[in-house]
């Protein structure tokens, strides 16, 4: 599923244990990891939550999962861009995953669409909730860059945001910062020219 469509849903996944996001757009895998985390009763991140990355074997990934939360009810642990989803046999991970204990969430990261062929994927496409954030369309995206500046009290119309988008680019975060200038500057309605 879609980011939007997921964070909709967000509560009725609170109780699943395996999660995927993935894809290149970063403000909108961010934002979806945020919003995962309100829903974990992990209740302090500097005991509960650890986090992996590149070649973190299956081994030291078991040991993270098998760890007992400290006064929560859960512990997070965040697995960022492993290899196992370009090289390497992935079976010992996930022969694991089906045990790991239920107190553990675990949450796969990668910012860039993983390869449909690898074992990692497929046993994460049929066993965790899948969340993929790709970059918006264009109409969306300006439809987003409107309805972000209405949140900061600008008014910027549909003309105006394409024109920010044609002069930004497309990524989302660069965007944002682009629109907190404005509203830095007093701003309350924005122009083709302030733009410029």
């Amino acid at each position: 599923m879609e980011v939007a469509e997921f964070l909709k849903t967000i509560g009725e996944y609170k109780e699943r244990q395996l999660f995927f996001l993935y894809g290149t757009e970063d403000y909108l895998r961010e934002t979806a990891l945020e919003r995962l985390m309100e829903q974990f009763p992990y209740a302090n991140r500097e005991m509960n939550v650890d986090s992996r990355e590149g070649k973190a074997t299956a081994a030291e990934i078991r040991a993270v999962c098998e760890q007992l939360p400290c006064f929560a009810e859960c512990r997070v642990v965040l697995l960022h861009n492993l290899e196992l989803f370009e090289k390497g046999e992935a079976k010992p991970l996930t022969e694991y995953l089906g045990q790991a204990p239920a107190t553990t969430k675990i949450v796969f990261l990668l910012d860039h669409m993983p390869d449909a062929r690898r074992a990692l994927y497929k046993y994460l496409e049929k066993n965790a909730v899948c969340v993929q954030a790709k970059p918006l369309k264009e109409g969306e995206l300006v439809r987003w860059v409107v309805t972000s500046a209405r949140r900061r009290k600008l008014k910027l119309s549909r003309e105006d945001a394409g024109f920010l988008v044609e002069r930004s680019g497309t990524d989302m975060r660069t965007l944002l910062h682009e629109l907190d200038k404005f509203a830095a500057l007093g701003r309350t309605e924005v122009s083709r020219e302030d733009i410029e």
